[in-house]
């Protein structure tokens, strides 16, 4: 069920369901809810302890409203707030969900504490192509223009650039009115993760330390800069595999749940077989 937590000097919105052993923690992507999940929601809950939160910023937390946080907390301490102590976990993020899964995950193995397994639908981890690539270029040229917008007040062109990147500008024009409004209304809360991806300096060396099993999902139609990301990955992780989704793009959770859902399945069956 639904229910509000505290954490520092705000409240955010979480899913709570299941009493299983183990728990998996769902994390959605920018501009997205909980209810990202919810193709899995039911199913995994009869099995699982399941945590599926509102990053700060979106779904029914309030508005963020410029690239500058507004709270004494970040999404990276809501989630540390969530990770059991008693049981073993599963990180299962998409996109932005996905590097946060990333870097808890990196952080707690450098205390001696790792997840059980890591499901990571496209982590746009540019920042570990820094000075390499085209894809670099690509990443500041997108989130240039993105924050530059943000600190204009222009959201939605802000939002143009940014989904324009993901879906395609011909996908993001044809796109509902009333999803464009939510996504142009969260355009501060992008501008501020944009930031911190430009800030990390994690490289994928310094990933190498995660020894859990980790499936990569990415979509035959996104952007070229993912297969770069991924092979990254795969070079420096263990126990990494990828999967890919024919037909999907960068937000396969909303136009492929069935497929995800079967390739999570899987991935579930490897990580908790072990």
């Amino acid at each position: 069920m639904e229910s509000l937590r505290s954490l520092g000097d705000t409240t955010f919105r979480c899913y709570e369901a299941g009493d299983g052993a183990e728990t998996v923690i769902f994390v959605h992507c920018s501009s997205g809810s909980y209810k990202e999940w919810r193709f899995a929601l039911a199913d995994y809950q009869r099995k699982f302890h399941v945590l599926a939160p509102d990053l700060l910023g979106y779904g029914a937390n309030p508005t963020w409203p410029s690239p500058v946080n507004p709270y004494s907390v970040d999404d990276f301490a809501l989630l540390l707030s969530l990770i059991p102590n008693d049981r073993p976990f599963h990180l299962v993020g998409h996109s932005y969900g996905a590097i946060l899964c990333l870097e808890i995950a990196r952080r707690l193995a450098l205390q001696g504490q790792q997840p059980a397994s890591l499901f990571l639908i496209e982590p746009p981890a540019a920042y570990a192509l820094r000075n390499l690539s085209s894809h670099w270029s690509t990443f500041l040229k997108v989130s240039g223009k993105c924050r530059s917008a943000v600190a204009q007040g222009y959201f939605a062109k802000a939002a143009r650039a940014f989904m324009g990147y993901w879906i395609g500008p011909l996908g993001w024009l044809l796109a509902p009115r009333q999803q464009k409004s939510k996504i142009i209304a969260s355009m501060g809360k992008v501008a501020y993760e944009f930031s911190l991806l430009y800030d990390n300096p994690t490289t994928f060396k310094d990933y190498a330390i995660l020894t859990c099993p980790t499936t990569l999902v990415s979509g035959s139609r996104s952007p070229r800069m993912v297969a770069a990301i991924n092979e990254g990955f795969l070079a420096h992780l263990r126990r990494a595999r990828h999967k890919l989704i024919k037909g999907a793009g960068h937000m396969c959770p909303y136009t492929h749940p069935q497929e995800v859902k079967e390739l999570l399945d899987r991935h579930m069956g490897w990580a908790t077989k072990e």
